[in-house]
């Protein structure tokens, strides 16, 4: 019984430590995509300046 559940808690860690690893790597994708964002608004907003 204790190495069936030593087992179970085993396949529970597996399994979570998957989840936050696909977690992180949407999160990173997402960070790339607002930061691009950022710097594109940035760089339109410095251009402006410059043409003025």
């Amino acid at each position: 019984m204790q190495i069936w559940k030593k087992k179970k808690d085993l396949r529970e860690f597996r399994r979570r430590r998957r989840n936050t690893r696909r977690r992180r790597r949407r999160r990173a994708r997402e960070n790339y995509l607002h930061w691009t964002f950022l710097w594109s608004l940035l760089g339109h907003w410095y251009m402006r300046r410059e043409s003025s």
